[in-house]
Parts: C-alpha cells; structure tokens; sequence
C-alpha cells in the first residue's frame, strides 16, 4: 500500500473523531450488553460487546441469508452505513430496512417515473425474516422505527409522505399490510414554535437527523445542532413530551439549522434514561465566535486537501497532510479555547422531563480538551468511558476473525476484514460525583 493511500485512510479516521456528532441510531443496552455498530464493512454488521468492548456476539450481515424473497443484494447499500433505516434493537429482535439500488431494471409507473422499493427484515432466533417493502415514486428518505404490536414510527426526511394537509407531520405510524408497509395515521410534532413552520423542509430534516436513543420501551430523538428533542412511546406509538433542552435557542436559529455540533455526544443509560453531553449553550449563543463559521471553513479545507492532485509523490503527499494536520489542530484548539465547557443533561422518557447536571456522571468531565474527542460510551454501572471506543470494538472484531475455526471460541460467519488504523490514545477518565438539577 503506498503512503498516500496510508495517510487517506489516517485522514479519514481523524475527520471522523473531529466532524461532531453523527446522526442516526446509538448504541442500545440489550440486557446487560451493549448493541452496537462494528465499524468495518461491507458488509455491515451489528455485534452485543460487554463493558470491556469485548464482542460477545456477532449479529450475521444478512447478506449471509438465504431465508428472504427477494435478492440479498437490495439489502446492500451506503444508507445501512449510516443507519438510516435500521439498528433498532425492539422486544426480541433487531429491525433494519434497505433501499434499493437503482438500475435499469427498476419498474416506471403511468407518468414515467422509477418505483423505488425499501426492503425491510428482522434477525430474531437466529435468523433473518422478511418483513415487507414500500414501493412508491417519491425520492424522499425516512427513518423506522419499530414498536409493539407490529407498529412502526415513521420520520420523514422532507415532507408529509402521506400527503396529510391538515395534520402534516415528519412522524407517522405505520404497520405492514400483505407485505407492503402503508402509513396509518399522523403523530403530533409536538414543538409548538416551530408548528407554523410545517411546510417547511428543514423542520422535517430536524427530527429525521437527529439522534435515536432507544431505552427499554422509549426511543428519543436529540438534533445535534439545535438541542431539539422529543421522546415517543414504542408501546404506544406516541409522543410523550417534545422541547429543547438548550433556553437560549430560538425558533429563529432553529430554522437556520442551529449551531453545528452543539451536542458533543448522547448515550442510553442502562436504567432508562438518556444522558447527553453538550457545548455550553451561553457561548455559543452569546459570543462573537461564529461556530458555524468554524465548522464551514473547516470542512472547507478538508475538502481542499482530500481533492488533491492525484500526481502527487508519497513526499508531496506527506508534506500536505502534515500542513494539513497542523491547521486541524490549531483550530480545534481555538475553538476548544473560545467554548471550554462541557454541560451534562438527562433525559427521563417516561415523562419526557429534562435535568441539567450540576456535576459531570463518574468518568466525565466539564473541560473540553484537545484529543479526547468529547466521545462516550455509557457503562452498566452508571458511569461514562470517554473516548472514541470504535477503534476497540473493530479490533476485537479483527482479532476474533483471525481466531481458528476450531479450538477457539469464535464469532460466526467468519470473513476476512479490511485492517483499521491504529487506536487513538485513551482519554483519562475524571471520577466526580454527580448531583442533578432539574431545568425549570
């Protein structure tokens, strides 16, 4: 492999540890493991890791599946990665949803255009079953969420899929009829600011990239940048309580997308609740730091540096990406320096209550620094690991791959995987007893 393929895959890591929260589904405490992604693939996977990040057990991808009726291949695509669909642990089994690829051999509909098709299953038993599809020809996306009795919660990327004009809405409930997923009935947005703002796409888009955290039998959706939250009733398929949990933010910044990141990281608690950890709101509202500013020009370079010439040597390619790396650094030190706090909150689903920690859970800490990537995983006792915790689990995934078949306990369905770059180092973990206060 030569150097610049090394370092592209170096860069790649380090955008990821420093582009700010992902949007889509989180980890889920099943009993007392913890689902999570494993970050290598295709074809990609889901695996219960203990509170060492040791796997336990390996979900099989279900391109391994013959139990299905239609090919595994339009189980196949870039939207599994992101999780768009899919990697909700509910009762006893896991649901996922595929789109498909678009090709030539795609059905047209009497005005010409493409019928798109999502295929849905869940692994329970052991197994892969097929649950269904949605065919129709409108290119937006959605999210799925399952919930009891064969009900699912559906959040619209851009508009009322359902053409609903009177009780518009980016969530409705939806079940399988004959194998075609139909939506039954709208779901209350529940943010009464933004309700005179429906028609507008970028209210869908809120909810639909907001984070997923499911507890027991609550999923709760977080929007990274506005701190916009609402909290459903997978029993019911219902709203429990929507609101924001930052008090500076106005419906105005809302509708301008917010401030980039302003959530650091949100996690399920192994009782039920949600924890989340965020920039400290009175900076990045009041001060005259531009942090979206930061995150434009930041991204801006990024983009600059990995659309590089091609001709470059292994020589050149180094010297770029150690200017690279440097400018990187100095700007996340100056951000970390303008807004060095970190606030912790939690969020109760059974009512949808809001606090505001006044001291960090054990592990945690309330000062941002370089290199730690202000990431966490929660751990069964009730406190947080701080670190990016990826890098373990695709190593112990590497290593169980490379175990023999027999004589080792062993991970089925082995496969060869592409090797990761090297772990970051552990951030050190600040052991302080939490308290809690409730926000009024």
């Amino acid at each position: 492999m030569s150097l610049c393929c090394i370092l592209i895959s170096v860069i790649s890591t380090i955008l990821l540890l420093t582009t700010g929260t992902i949007a889509g589904a989180q980890g889920q405490w099943v009993d007392d493991l913890y689902l999570v992604w494993v970050p290598l693939g295709p074809p990609w996977r889901m695996a219960f890791i203990d509170e060492k990040n040791h796997i336990q057990k390996m979900i099989p991808p279900i391109t391994q599946s013959s139990n299905l009726p239609v090919p595994y291949e339009l189980f196949h695509s870039h939207v599994f990665a992101r999780g768009m669909y899919s990697g909700i642990w509910h009762t006893d089994a896991l649901y996922i949803g595929m789109v498909e690829e678009e090709d030539e051999t795609q059905q047209i509909n009497e005005d010409g255009k493409r019928i798109r098709s999502l295929n849905f299953a869940k692994w329970q038993n052991d197994e892969w079953n097929y649950l269904g599809q949605y065919r129709g020809t409108d290119r937006s996306e959605f999210a799925f969420i399952p919930c009891s009795n064969d009900r699912y919660i559906i959040i619209h990327e851009e508009k009322d899929m359902t053409d609903n004009r009177f009780d518009a809405s980016p969530f409705t409930r939806a079940s399988f009829r004959r194998k075609e997923l139909s939506f039954d009935s709208p779901i209350d947005h529940g943010q009464d600011d933004l309700q005179k703002y429906i028609s507008n796409p970028n209210v869908y888009k809120l909810a639909y990239y907001s984070l997923r955290i499911v507890t027991n039998e609550h999923v709760t959706l977080v929007h990274p940048n506005t701190g916009l939250y609402w909290v459903f009733s997978l029993e019911k398929a219902s709203l429990v309580k929507a609101g924001n949990i930052f008090k500076r933010i106005t419906p105005e910044m809302v509708l301008k997308g917010g401030f980039q990141s302003a959530i650091l990281c949100a996690g399920p608690e192994k009782e039920g609740t949600v924890l989340i950890s965020a920039l400290d709101e009175i900076f990045f509202t009041k001060t005259d730091y531009d942090l979206n500013k930061y995150w434009d020009d930041y991204h801006k370079e990024r983009t600059e540096f990995m659309n590089n010439p091609p001709t470059f040597t292994d020589e050149e390619y180094e010297e770029r990406y150690k200017l690279f790396k440097e400018t990187l650094e100095l700007r996340e030190k100056e951000q970390i320096g303008i807004n060095p706090f970190i606030v912790w909150y939690r969020i109760y689903p059974e009512n949808g209550r809001v606090e505001k920690l006044s001291a960090p859970p054990e592990g945690g800490t309330l000062h941002r620094e370089y290199g730690k990537y202000n990431k966490w995983r929660p751990m069964p006792d009730g406190s947080v690991r701080i670190g990016y915790f990826d890098f373990e689990i695709a190593e112990a995934f590497r290593k169980e791959q490379e175990k023999p078949a027999q004589g080792e306990d062993s991970i089925e369905n082995k496969k060869e995987v592409e090797q990761t770059t090297d772990k970051p180092p552990k951030a050190d973990n600040t052991d302080i007893k939490k308290t809690d206060t409730e926000i009024k």
